[in-house]
């Protein structure tokens, strides 16, 4: 077999070499006969004895769980298996139809999670896995079909999928790394592989179809890359880069719980991005400094209707108690026609990214926005918030926003009900009309934090998710470097806290760029929290500033590119989000 390199998606870093375990889940044969009138007592038998063991092997995982966002995603598998709509579903099948059990149970969870399914959100995708985990559980009792072992897996597992309870069958110390065909990268499954703290990546298609049991992989968790059956030459090349990661890893370690500063000793204030309570609070609270973006979508996005009041209190109130009186910021519902909820009909719309979504949708549906803002400005007692708005253009949306705030709050305190009074109030800086006015923004707002994700697609008007169109999304282009620096300045100037909760401040690169322009705020996935301290502890505050001047003149990405990477090299910053090859 000759040499081949795939992409995937990134969920874990780092770099694996060694020899594949296949591990395929294959789809189960579901007997398609009817029964008799006189075998539904029994069929709905056999169904309440499956649930009851499936039920029992997850309690019994969930006691062996040390880790708590491991035991909440498997207390979440408990709820869908005893979810009663589901339960209804396979029930009816049983009695109505007159199915057997196991055609009743495929039934009922797959049309569950085909309707998540083809729903493009990440939090329904990673929803409908789950349910996926949970039918093969079932039929596998059911039908009395063994689960396949995995505790003899070793070296790079290669699955076409894995399910969050596999992730708890095999042993850590002998599985260097996990690839699979399908999987998101904000699944559950991928929680489950981060902790293993091994590279992984998922969505390489076919590549159980192109791999053999004993053959030798390489895969970058980092980039999302994998070399099937790599020549000795690239071999020999991707341990050195393996030394080197290790060694870099070794080093961003000592960096995760200390406070961050530049060589100089002027602070950077560095947040975590969280977007359910099944993160690891706990590790998270100690080596960061607050919640820079805590999304609320996923109270709607994983739930069967419009979450209440009190739902959503109990969220905010958890994680507020969970930062012991850090700064969290949690940024208000931001749903558009391009989430579409089964509960909530959105109209349909020709580009929803630029529609009717976020702080617009809460504005135009005053009674769903009024329950979250209650909740939220009751949950305020109990630790530091900082509440953000998505989506705001300029000062007349934030006016209109703190209004309608202001009356909630009105209403809540002359029902007696306690509320802080050190509440501040944010924007989401991610549209160009708002960057521009900047100056005005930093004279009302307590705070503002950018997405450079969709500033980015703004400013570029490329869609970030639109196929063919990838070349032209570009992160680092000079018209974007002028915006962050014209808003860094408005906000410093005013005295008023400023970070970035995007994807680029978790890189390198990213990190260095946005402290060159004067921004000492960032927010960003807690693995990569190490790498960027240890990334702006080799600066001094005077040389951010040089680099910042530089690439204020550059004319393109390139120039930007090379200056950062540059500037990483001349400082001895140790980097392996490389291309293996490279």
């Amino acid at each position: 077999m000759a040499e081949e390199t795939l992409q995937g998606k990134p969920v874990s870093p780092g770099i694996a070499i060694g020899p594949v375990f296949l591990y395929t889940h294959d789809e189960i044969d579901v007997p398609q006969d009817q029964i008799q009138a006189s075998d539904v007592a029994r069929e709905l038998s056999v169904y309440a004895e499956a649930c009851e063991k499936v039920g029992a092997e997850i309690l019994e995982i969930i006691q062996r769980t040390e880790r708590q966002n491991e035991a909440d995603i498997l207390n979440t598998h408990m709820l869908l298996l005893n979810d009663f709509e589901i339960a209804a579903q396979v029930r009816q099948g049983i009695e109505n139809q007159r199915w057997n059990a196991a055609k009743a149970i495929d039934t009922a969870f797959r049309e569950v999670a085909d309707m998540m399914s083809a729903i493009d959100d990440p939090y329904l995708l990673q929803r409908a896995a789950d349910i996926h985990d949970i039918r093969h559980k079932l039929l596998r009792q059911v039908l009395h079909i063994p689960a396949k072992d995995l505790s003899t897996a070793s070296g790079i597992l290669v699955s076409n999928e894995l399910y969050p309870s596999d992730f708890k069958q095999f042993d850590r110390k002998r599985i260097a790394g996990v690839l699979t065909e399908q999987g998101e990268s904000t699944s559950h499954a991928a929680i489950m592989a981060r902790n293993l703290g091994i590279p992984v990546v998922f969505g390489v298609r076919d590549v159980t179809k192109k791999m053999r049991d004993g053959e030798i992989a390489v895969i970058n968790g980092s980039r999302g890359e994998v070399i099937l059956a790599p020549t000795p030459a690239t071999e020999e090349k991707c341990r050195r880069l393996y030394s080197v990661y290790q060694k870099s890893e070794a080093v961003k370690r000592q960096y995760l719980f200390k406070n961050c500063a530049t060589k100089d000793g002027q602070p950077i204030t560095v947040e975590v991005n969280a977007g359910s309570l099944e993160a690891d609070f706990e590790k998270d609270c100690k080596c960061s400094d607050g919640i820079g973006l805590f999304r609320t979508e996923f109270l709607y996005m994983e739930s069967t209707a419009l979450p209440d009041e009190e739902t959503q209190f109990r969220a905010y109130r958890h994680v507020l108690q969970a930062f012991a009186g850090k700064p969290v910021i949690i940024r208000t519902l931001d749903i558009g026609a391009d989430k579409q909820l089964p509960y909530l009909p959105l109209v349909k719309e020709e580009n929803p990214a630029l529609g009717n979504r976020a702080i617009r949708y809460c504005m135009a549906n005053p009674e769903l926005f009024r329950v979250q803002l209650r909740a939220l400005l009751r949950a305020s007692v109990y630790g530091n918030l900082w509440i953000m708005f998505p989506m705001i253009s300029g000062v007349e949306d934030y006016h209109n926003v703190r209004d309608f705030c202001d009356t909630v709050r009105l209403e809540l305190e002359a029902c007696g009900i306690p509320l802080s009074n050190s509440i501040r109030y944010g924007i989401m800086i991610e549209i160009p009309s708002a960057a521009v006015m900047a100056e005005e923004l930093a004279g009302i707002v307590d705070f503002a934090s950018i997405g450079t994700n969709d500033l980015t697609q703004y400013t570029l008007a490329i869609d970030r998710v639109g196929r063919g169109v990838e070349p032209y999304y570009r992160p680092l282009h000079p018209a974007l470097a002028r915006l962050l620096h014209h808003i860094s300045t408005a906000f410093s100037t005013q005295g008023k806290p400023l970070g970035v909760c995007g994807e680029l401040a978790g890189s390198p690169e990213g990190a260095l760029l946005l402290t060159s322009l004067g921004i000492r705020q960032l927010s960003m996935d807690s693995s990569k929290i190490a790498g960027v301290k240890y990334v702006l502890s080799q600066f001094e505050a005077g040389e951010l500033d040089m680099i910042g001047a530089y690439l204020l003149k550059a004319e393109n990405e390139q120039r930007i590119w090379a200056k950062l990477r540059e500037e990483l090299a001349a400082h001895n910053v140790i980097s392996t989000d490389q291309d293996l090859q490279g």
